[in-house]
């Protein structure tokens, strides 16, 4: 996909060079402990609340922290 190295153009303009690596890390762990949460939580919302609650649980997290992010 296009999202990581549009994360590493992204980062290497905002952070600075000696905090670097240590943010990539940060931001990369956080992806990929979203993907373990996302496919740990998944099948217990599909078994109580049915397969489209998976997208309005999801969907509406991601817009709070939008706004939070952008309120910011």
């Amino acid at each position: 996909g296009v999202a990581m190295p549009a994360m590493n153009n992204l980062l290497s303009k905002w952070i600075p060079l000696s905090e670097r690596s240590r943010s990539l890390a940060l931001v990369y762990s956080g992806m990929y402990l979203g993907s373990v949460t996302g496919l740990a939580v998944s099948p217990a919302l599909i078994n109580k609340f049915g397969w489209p609650s998976v997208f309005y649980s999801f969907g509406s997290l991601g817009s709070i922290w939008f706004a939070l992010w952008a309120n910011k």
